[in-house]
């Protein structure tokens, strides 16, 4: 699968399973900014804020949100990438530098996992997560010599957030 359809594929099943849940948790409605690269504005804040979606609620006001969701086991970590084999900037130094410098940045972090019959929610502060690579609770993982592309990816582990006394939303539900 290429990546226009990897993401197509992402975005499908996150309006089908996600969203609703999403919505429910977040006390809003929530709006797709990754993948629309006819919209100047969408395209800036999913490229240089790293913002995927958005939860908006009309009397409140809005939360930008980075979003993972992945295929298979449920490995209740969240993951951001630390270093690309061709050296580009990862989501780890932007979201750094933008807490460290006010920059915009997601306020939230979504990973989930879907298998045949669950889809695993997990939503932390992104700055707790940075909090945790920086304290030296994550580990380092690769991605899989078959893939295009190699990086390296922090793992954090929601249990391990828990335990340092970071919130950690999770919910597992039935995907159909």
């Amino acid at each position: 699968m290429n990546f226009v359809e990897a993401l197509q594929k992402s975005m499908t099943d996150s309006k089908h399973h996600l969203f609703p849940v999403l919505e429910k948790v977040l006390d809003g409605e929530i709006h797709i900014v990754e993948g629309d690269d006819l919209n100047e504005t969408k395209r800036l804040l999913d490229t240089l804020a790293g913002i995927d979606l958005f939860a908006v609620n009309r009397d409140k006001g809005m939360r930008g949100i980075a979003s993972r969701l992945q295929w298979g086991k449920a490995w209740r970590t969240f993951t951001i990438r630390k270093e690309r084999e061709s050296g580009a900037r990862t989501e780890y130094e932007k979201r750094k530098y933008a807490i460290e410098h006010g920059y915009l940045y997601p306020k939230l972090t979504m990973q989930a996992y879907i298998d045949q019959d669950t889809v695993t929610v997990g939503i932390a502060y992104t700055e707790d997560i940075i909090r945790c690579i920086e304290m030296g609770e994550a580990s380092i993982r690769r991605t899989g010599t078959d893939q295009k592309g190699q990086a390296y990816f922090y793992v954090i582990n929601w249990d391990d957030m828990k335990r340092l006394g970071m919130r950690v939303w999770e919910k597992a539900l039935p995907t159909a």
